[in-house]
């Protein structure tokens, strides 16, 4: 009889098993817990080495001084000045850039009272990025036609709708004489025509460009009758956590290009519009249009561009030629194309217009 007292109870069994199933779950959950924070961490770590890195300024062209300025209407606008600095590779000649008070950069000597004017509109391949002024192809061509004057309007950076926007002033604004308006084309435009993510985000984290601390991004788009339609300059703001964490970057990154993915869809079919609207607006001021391709990346952009002008008559030339080595074509410690570049787009231009080239 006095044993039975100490017999475990049916009640303490069931207590026992119920800690040890609980122990058990947290044990589980501590596991899943653990995993989780490891996959994580090699996640941030990882990330990186596939192009995935946290938000942070660069300054790919430290010797650069800064050659723009915050602009409402364009979104940034030449700072007017004359600018020397060393060049991009041990050896390299110093640059010299030379930007007046209206936006234009410097061509070289131009007559009084000029028998024609050609304005030059578009990205840094059309201004001479990276070049001194006698070395971008519009100051060649003004070498050898003293009786024109080329107005080199092209802004680093720009894109095909902020090149209408200049232009549309200029023709408003501007008394020219016998005007051919030529526009600068590379298919990379039209990342930049939408405000797309990569280039906007490039651009903010490219901060020399304005010396501000969010640049803004003037852009359009087409409606769903395939008419252009205008947008307000927009900027991005990344993530305050993008700023610490690779993996929190690549969520942002993900989830925004998401949001923006119908707009990339249609952004070729905008860049035909704003290049429609670019001759439309040349034609309205008694002025002669031209499109000239620089650069394309992908040839099948160059197939989609050249049916899309020629199907709608727009004055085209392809002055985008293969170039076989193209390391010989590019700024030694630079990404932009270099003089001998220059000079192949300037005798591509001088036999459509009727110049005269020199033989290289």
């Amino acid at each position: 009889m006095g044993m039975s007292r100490f017999k475990a109870s049916p009640n303490s069994h069931d207590i026992r098993s119920k800690i040890i199933n609980i122990l058990r779950k947290w044990a589980n959950v501590l596991l899943a817990a653990a995993v989780s924070v490891i996959c994580l961490i090699i996640l941030e770590l990882g990330l990186p080495q596939f192009g995935y890195s946290k938000w942070q300024i660069y300054n790919p062209s430290p010797n650069e001084p800064t050659f723009a300025q915050p602009d409402d209407t364009f979104g940034w606008h030449p700072k007017p000045g004359t600018y020397n600095y060393p060049g991009y590779s041990k050896g390299a000649a110093d640059i010299k850039l030379t930007q007046f008070s209206d936006g234009r950069r410097a061509t070289g000597e131009t007559p009084d009272v000029p028998e024609r004017q050609i304005i030059l509109i578009g990205g840094s391949y059309a201004q001479g990025g990276a070049l001194s002024d006698h070395q971008q192809f519009a100051a060649k061509l003004q070498s050898v036609m003293p009786k024109t004057e080329w107005m080199n309007y092209a802004v680093s950076g720009h894109g095909s709708f902020q090149a209408l926007l200049i232009l549309e002033r200029l023709l408003s604004t501007k008394k020219l004489r016998r005007p051919l308006v030529i526009y600068g084309f590379g298919d990379f435009h039209a990342d930049r025509n939408i405000a797309q993510y990569r280039w906007i985000s490039m651009l903010n984290r490219f901060r020399k460009l304005t010396d501000s601390p969010s640049v803004y991004l003037p852009y359009a788009d087409i409606d769903e009758d395939g008419n252009l339609v205008r947008r307000s300059p927009k900027t991005h703001t990344p993530w305050w956590l993008s700023r610490y964490s690779n993996l929190a970057s690549a969520l942002e990154r993900a989830l925004t290009r998401m949001i923006e993915l119908p707009r990339v869809y249609r952004k070729r079919e905008a860049t035909v519009e704003i290049v429609k609207a670019m001759r439309s607006a040349a034609l309205s001021a008694g002025a002669e249009f031209l499109v000239v391709a620089l650069h394309y990346d992908k040839p099948r952009h160059k197939i989609f561009y050249e049916a899309n002008f020629t199907a709608v008559d727009i004055p085209y030339l392809d002055c985008s030629e293969s170039l076989g080595d193209k390391s010989r074509y590019i700024i030694r410690g630079h990404n932009h194309p270099n003089e001998k570049r220059n000079d192949l787009w300037a005798s591509c231009l001088a036999r459509r217009i009727g110049v005269q080239w020199p033989v290289q």
